[in-house]
């Protein structure tokens, strides 16, 4: 975990924090600009109102029923600048799921509205960017990020440096005036905008399966004001998951009628978490308060009466109980503490309990309950074994655990710490795979720029190298190589005679050097061709494998250029020579060696003694 924590990842993230230190911690703000040149000012405020009825539109049909962790998505319209935008900031707290669910509507709203050019940012900077670090170009660091990530029509469009300025962070007001000028290319990397929205490709289905119903027992007058506002229950498990011995000092009291839900005329219905909530719940122990401790065992009686057993019966009325338990307290603790009296929702519960206490409203009967919907969801996603948490890191095929998404963004989270360590960390944080003239040709491309280093067709070439039998793999990289070097045409190749005659010239005196030196040595025979594998096993395997990677380069190359085959096959017996030397060396510990033949699918065993 500390090597996790000390991690250039980690380094890399901290650099993206303290750009905005003027929203509160756990916030993420946005902003809605309308760039079209045939708008005025007083045109473009109509517009924005289009587009926030469109927004109001989008909640109703899809977060009518959301319960959000602290506050909820909504737009403003506000004159900013000499300009009319729509503006919003919401406390996503501890859920980032909510955080992702406003990138979501804002990414929806923008493909409705091209002429629309979004801003989206939390508490760390341009979390955008932080999402989608293993696909930014070199030039993007956070020094000079800010104002430089935009929302247009769902892509992903990004600012590029501008050539008559030293690279810094853009204003608003720069960024705007980049956007608007006709003659400014930006940038569409289709790859960058993959990875920055690879947590949205599950949407809108997501917002349904965040949710867990669970059937608790509480009192009656708790569940009716669950059945007036299901959202309330976000408040109540927060106050409850961030209780101290003060919040909970007022459920010590003996009496019960010195409680807001004293624990009688108590029903059982079901109750509607985020599985975030229902998580932090659920993963409390709580000793149950002095009122609590003597309703229990009456409600565990009444259970095995119904059932004239004490059976499984019994310990699900118990579990009902104690989660009942812990949701009535987590609304005490609400209705009781003076600094969460200001916020809306804990008024509107006062106002609603005040007209129970009335008589101004009734609450319902039993008859009534029992129409109510009693469901509740498989709590199985809250199961992780560890012995199959390991074999999802190491990618081995088990047992399931959790649910298919959690699963999955395990093994992205997994995928791309391996593939950072791998191929994109260095003392100066995340470096890009993709070369500089790749980023000179973003920098001047068009709004339609694709990276020249396509990752995603690599990692699908990888896949398919892995899966590969080992004896086609040497045909297939003959044939690769083929194809490669017929890409380069042979334009490439003359423009180039008088460098490779100069290149050849010196690299055959290093190898007259490295020849009395002894350091070529090919021959399989020396009594030091033995560390390049410690098994005969492994020995006759990769030879065969030098075999087959012969025949194929035989069959696809003309018959004069045999000695030259010849020679890249000691090359690479060589190659392998060195590499297991290199492996042997790592004593069994992680190492480049190691790293580059497990990319490529090769397991060895470890040297656990030498045979000499």
């Amino acid at each position: 975990m500390d090597s996790l924590e000390n991690s250039d990842y980690k380094a890399f993230k901290e650099r993206w924090d303290g750009l905005s230190r003027h929203l509160p911690e756990d916030c993420v703000q946005y902003a809605i600009y309308i760039i079209n040149e045939r708008l005025d000012n007083a045109q473009q405020r109509l517009h924005l109102q289009e587009i926030n009825k469109a927004a109001k539109e989008v909640r109703k049909k899809f977060l009518q029923h959301h319960i959000w962790q602290e506050e909820e998505f909504s737009l403003d319209l506000i004159h900013y600048e000499g300009r009319w935008i729509l503006q919003g900031k919401t406390n996503f707290g501890d859920c980032i799921a909510d955080e992702w669910l406003i990138a979501w509507v804002l990414r929806e709203l923008s493909q409705k509205f091209e002429d629309a050019w979004i801003r989206l940012y939390d508490t760390q900077g341009e979390f955008l960017f932080i999402e989608a670090a293993k696909a930014l170009p070199k030039w993007l660091n956070p020094e000079i990020g800010r104002n430089r990530a935009w929302i247009n029509s769902g892509r992903l469009i990004v600012i590029p440096l501008q050539e008559s300025q030293a690279p810094k962070s853009l204003t608003t007001a720069e960024a705007l005036s980049l956007i608007s000028s006709p003659s400014f290319q930006l940038i569409h990397s289709r790859s960058m905008e993959a990875e920055a929205f690879r947590r949205l490709s599950n949407y809108p289905q997501e917002i349904q399966n965040n949710n867990h119903r669970a059937i608790v027992t509480i009192p009656r007058k708790l569940a009716h004001l669950l059945r007036k506002n299901p959202l309330y229950i976000a408040p109540a498990v927060e106050a409850f998951y961030l209780r101290d011995p003060i919040s909970i000092k007022h459920l010590q009291n003996p009496n019960p009628s010195t409680l807001r839900f004293p624990p009688r005329d108590l029903v059982t219905v079901t109750v509607r978490f985020t599985k975030f909530l229902y998580a932090q719940i659920q993963s409390q122990q709580f000793a149950a308060p002095p009122a609590w401790a003597t309703a229990i065992p009456s409600i565990l009686a009444a259970a095995g009466k119904e059932k004239m057993e004490w059976g499984q019966q019994n310990a699900k009325a118990l579990a009902r109980a104690e989660m009942g338990m812990k949701v009535t307290s987590g609304f005490e603790m609400v209705l009781q503490d003076a600094q969460l009296r200001g916020r809306r929702k804990v008024q509107e519960m006062q106002v609603l309990l005040e007209d129970v206490e009335s008589g101004e409203e009734e609450l319902p009967k039993d008859e009534e309950i029992k129409e109510w919907e009693m469901k509740e969801d498989d709590e199985t996603w809250l199961n992780v074994d560890f012995r199959e948490f390991q074999e999802e890191l190491e990618g081995k095929k088990g047992k399931d655990w959790g649910d298919k998404g959690a699963q999955n963004n395990l093994r992205d989270i997994v995928k791309s710490f391996k593939h950072f360590m791998d191929e994109g960390a260095g003392v100066e944080g995340v470096e890009d795979m993709m070369d500089d003239d790749d980023d000179d040709g973003a920098e001047d491309g068009g709004s339609e720029t694709d990276d020249s280093f396509d990752s995603e067709r690599f990692q699908k070439s990888m896949e398919a190298f892995r899966e590969m039998p080992a004896e086609e793999r040497p045909k297939a990289l003959a044939k690769d190589m083929e194809k490669l070097l017929q890409e380069l045409g042979d334009e490439e190749l003359i423009e180039g005679d008088d460098e490779d005659d100069e290149m050849r010239d010196i690299m055959n005196r290093m190898e007259k050097e490295l020849n009395k030196a002894g350091a070529l040595r090919l021959n399989p025979q020396d009594s030091d061709a033995k560390q390049v594998g410690n098994s005969k096993r492994y020995r006759d395997g990769r030879s065969s494998r030098i075999r087959e990677l012969k025949k194929a380069e035989d069959e696809d190359e003309d018959t004069d250029e045999s000695s030259d085959d010849a020679e890249e096959n000691d090359i690479d017996y060589n190659l392998a020579k060195n590499m297991m030397e290199a492996f042997k060396a790592q004593s069994g510990m992680s190492g480049p060696a190691g790293n580059m033949l497990a990319q490529m699918g090769i397991q060895l065993p470890r040297d656990e003694a030498d045979a000499e």
